[in-house]
């Protein structure tokens, strides 16, 4: 099940790293400009793919249960819930680009590249939260490759949009954000078409309040996990750019990298959510732990691959952004160090997954703010004191240590319950 995931996440990484990549091309200042709004871009994707996996969850265990009805209730109630969220991110973000780009820089061309990229993105926020309810209710029938299909599409043709924007009609950062709005509108068209061809029911809107409690309740954890990491990035992002505006530049490389390498931990933990709840609505605690361990196993080796490639390969990933040398020879420094957090940061990520799949939400949560709020930024201020802009990206791999013996000791007492 997590294959299809992984790859499909793999291309929204690859169009996430092309459009950095024309944006650092046509003008550094802009790409920083666009890396200050991406945790507020990331945070709307990461709700919308919230409720979906709230819903999905939900389902899955109805479905265990062979409850049809209370089956039909959670995918109703998903839609409503969906369309609830999608009308905020839409309004804040039309309303509020403009006040956020200018509390983090006064670069004036830095501002109005960030603002401008938020608010075209705001107009596709619609067509993100109706792929992702698509994707995710097809996710809880088992058909993860037709999930792969939506995102895939979508992300093929941001890419070939992007250089036709941004370069060919000389747009800029504006251009990339239309590609990328009209991409999510491709996947939503797709994702609707797949559910009718698939016969899912998905066509009823309602609101039901025990179906929307049970959701939240899955997906609560998620949402506020995701604002924490949101916040967190943007507390980063406000420490990075007082050291410059080529300092965020070179940080902006490196989330794009990133994202491309954490993919096989998410991928993983989404697919371990679907596995955990269905098996948990039989009863076959037996089958939830053994998918736990191989989870951990897979997206640790995936991980540690990931860090070795980042070691070797950092000059020649650098030179992709940037030509100059003094911005190359600071994305080295980053990449190498930054990159540390891959040793043990999937088994947080997918300890997290088992927690949703479980329905203990609220220890998913926990996971999520202790590994932020109570180890991140305080060794992000600390270190950054002692050693500067390398104590900042040092931090991450710092706050993974505490964070490791954490998810050990709630795995643990989750476990006992589950003897019991």
């Amino acid at each position: 099940m997590a294959m299809p995931l992984v790859l499909s996440m793999a291309f929204q990484a690859v169009y996430n790293i092309t459009d950095s990549l024309f944006i650092s091309h046509y003008s550094s200042i802009a790409f920083a400009g666009v890396t200050l709004v991406e945790p507020l871009v990331f945070l709307s994707q990461t709700i919308a793919n919230g409720i979906g996996t709230g819903t999905s969850s939900l389902l899955s265990k109805c479905l265990g249960e062979r409850d049809n009805e209370k089956a039909r209730k959670a995918v109703g109630t998903g839609w409503a819930v969906s369309c609830i969220a999608c009308a905020f991110f839409f309004l804040a973000y039309l309303l509020f680009a403009k006040p956020f780009v200018r509390f983090f820089t006064t670069d004036v061309e830095a501002a109005v590249a960030g603002r401008s990229y938020l608010q075209v993105f705001a107009l596709g926020i619609p067509f993100l939260f109706l792929s992702a309810m698509c994707s995710f209710l097809l996710q809880s029938h088992g058909d993860t490759k037709a999930s792969m299909k939506i995102l895939v599409s979508g992300s093929v043709l941001n890419i070939a949009l992007d250089p036709v924007f941004v370069f060919l009609l000389d747009l800029g950062a504006t251009g990339a954000a239309i590609a990328t709005v009209i991409g999510h509108a491709a996947s939503a068209i797709i994702g609707v078409a797949l559910l009718v061809s698939r016969q899912v029911n998905a066509k009823i809107l309602l609101f039901d309040v025990a179906s929307a409690k049970r959701i939240l309740f899955i997906a609560l954890p998620a949402f506020l996990s995701t604002g924490a990491g949101s916040l967190t990035s943007l507390v980063i992002n406000k420490l990075i750019i007082g050291y410059g505006v080529e300092e965020m530049v070179v940080y902006g490389m490196y989330l794009k990298m990133e994202s491309f390498l954490f993919l096989a931990a998410h991928g993983v933990s989404s697919a371990l959510v679907v596995i955990a709840a269905y098996n948990y609505g039989q009863r076959t605690m037996g089958r939830v732990r053994s998918a736990y361990r191989y989870s951990l196993v897979i997206g640790w080796i995936a991980m540690i691959l990931g860090f070795a490639f980042l070691q070797a390969f950092a000059p020649y990933l650098v030179r992709l952004f940037a030509d100059d040398k003094a911005l190359v020879g600071r994305g080295i420094i980053c990449f190498r160090i930054t990159s540390l957090c891959l040793l043990f940061s999937s088994v947080n990520i997918i300890t997290q997954g088992l927690m949703q799949g479980l329905g203990k939400g609220f220890r998913s949560l926990f996971l999520g703010y202790m590994r932020f709020f109570m180890f991140l930024i305080p060794f992000a201020f600390l270190l950054s004191h002692f050693f500067g802009v390398r104590g900042i990206y040092a931090s991450y791999f710092a706050a993974d240590v505490p964070t490791l013996l954490l998810d050990y000791i709630v795995y643990q007492r989750t476990r006992k319950e589950m003897l019991k």
